[in-house]
């Protein structure tokens, strides 16, 4: 799984099947509307130079979304990684001045 790549033997949290599912449901219709939009703006210029020229930001965003969707999730586990090292270090600190 993805947390064994982030070196961690067990997930911090589990993520059932049916949650797995529906944000690969709700991602897919956002991309699917995404996509619906621009065709419809394409239907209402009908001239690619003029709606890639007008559209090209969208059409990147569109393109790149399924890519980047990995990242955000990677992202989200660092973070969540991270506050728990700090914590850890935290901890730590007030074990020390209890001890001193």
């Amino acid at each position: 799984m993805e947390y064994s790549s982030l070196g961690i033997s067990e997930p911090l949290f589990t993520i059932t099947e049916q949650a797995i599912i529906i944000f690969d449901i709700v991602f897919w219709l956002l991309v699917g509307l995404l996509t619906l939009e621009l065709v419809i703006a394409y239907l209402k210029i009908r001239n690619a130079k003029s709606f890639v020229k007008k559209y090209w930001l969208e059409i990147i965003m569109l393109v790149l979304m399924p890519i980047f969707v990995g990242f955000k999730i990677l992202k989200i586990s660092l973070k969540i990684i991270k506050q728990v090292k700090i914590g850890k270090t935290v901890f730590k600190l007030f074990q020390k001045m209890k001890k001193s």
